[in-house]
Order: C-alpha cells, then structure tokens, then sequence
C-alpha cells in the first residue's frame, strides 16, 4: 500500500471524508508536485461545488459549469497522469 493509500484508510477511519479534506491533503502531499493551474483550480472547483450542495439559493446553472470547465479539465487531467491512467 502506498503512502498515501494508507494516509487516506487512516483518515477515512477517523472522520468522513470531505471535500475540503481532499483538496487540502492533496495540495499539501510532498510525493508529487502538483502544476500551478491544478493548485489555484482545485479552490474554484471546491467552492462551486459547496455553493451547489449547501446554498438554498444558488443552483448551478449551464454556464456556471462552462465557466469552470478548462479548470476542470486541467485538475482530472494532471491527477489522471500522476496516478498513472493516462
């Protein structure tokens, strides 16, 4: 198991998961190097989400989504890579 495999059962184990978790553990993990435009698009990512899923008033529309798109695609694109999908 790797180390970061077992950084993940272990904190699975105390808490659930959020997505402010993921994001932070990613940003702060040492055995890779994340791109500068992975780094600043993981937040946007995060916080369109939250306002979707916690927001009574917001609701995602089409072009909230556009908008963050080619964030989108560089984040699952360089994590793909660096798991070793792609």
């Amino acid at each position: 198991m790797s180390s970061i495999e077992s950084k993940i059962k272990l904190k699975e184990m105390v808490i659930t998961f959020i997505l402010r978790d993921l994001i932070n553990m990613t940003l702060s993990e040492t055995t890779f190097t994340l791109g500068r435009n992975t780094k600043n698009a993981l937040p946007k990512l995060k916080d369109i989400g939250d306002k979707s899923a916690h927001s009574r008033r917001f609701i995602a529309v089409r072009q909230d989504i556009d908008d963050v798109k080619p964030d989108l695609r560089c984040v699952v694109q360089e994590l793909l890579i660096l798991a070793g999908l792609k």
